[in-house]
């Protein structure tokens, strides 16, 4: 049986528990290695866990999420989740053909890397771009949906970008944030996706079916 203080311990934190939370919440280190070792706690990474009942019953997008969410509690630098990471926190609907890395964007890093599952793009943002989405900081919904269009190409970028108009986004907010964008890489794509978006696609589904008559080249549909 599951001791009720750990439930409560892992809401609290929405279902992911630092080693330092753990301990904070009266856990020694070998308590927690126990927890693992007989699988009623997995480590998502190294040094953030969840119950394993919990991570079972997970979808793919719900393991893609707390993977990214779990990625950012345990970096130490500063940091901003973005890109498809920043996506599946703000809820955007978007299409890619290939497997999601977990995405943050730092002011500090040298260059775009990839560790350890994670990709580090080097990219400057406004403090208004900025947010906050249940204690971890997430680069906005506009300038995520740009960012995507970047670093997938334009079908993505026009799923995301219809996606973050249905959320609120305006499509002036969507073109501000490529206009800051002026020299940067694959800002073409940005525009492109911007410029096909269309808050009218009620799902990323008739996104998707707009992109196809677009490319069948038998005029931009409405």
């Amino acid at each position: 049986p599951m001791d009720p203080r750990e439930i409560a311990m892992f809401a609290r934190h929405g279902n992911l528990v630092t080693r330092a939370q753990a301990r904070g919440g009266g856990l020694p280190d070998i308590s927690i290695d126990e927890a693992v070792r007989r699988g009623r706690w997995v480590a998502v990474r190294r040094g953030v866990y969840a119950l394993s009942a919990f991570w079972e019953q997970l979808d793919p997008h719900g393991v893609a999420l707390h993977q990214a969410r779990a990625a950012s509690a345990a970096m130490t630098r500063p940091h901003a989740m973005s890109h498809d990471s920043a996506a599946l926190e703000h809820g955007l609907a978007f299409w890619t053909p290939s497997p999601s890395l977990v995405h943050v964007t730092r002011p500090d890093v040298r260059g775009t890397r990839t560790e350890h599952g994670v990709k580090h793009h080097l990219a400057p943002y406004p403090s208004w771009a900025l947010v906050h989405v249940g204690g971890r900081p997430v680069l906005n919904a506009a300038r995520t949906a740009v960012d995507l269009a970047r670093e997938h190409g334009v079908p993505t970028g026009i799923t995301a970008c219809d996606s973050a108009l249905r959320a609120g986004v305006t499509r002036r907010e969507l073109e501000a944030v490529v206009a800051a964008m002026r020299c940067w890489p694959h800002v073409t794509w940005a525009r492109e996706a911007v410029d096909l978006a269309d808050a009218g696609a009620e799902n990323l589904a008739e996104s998707l079916a707009r992109i196809l008559v677009l490319e069948l080249g038998i005029g931009r549909p409405e």
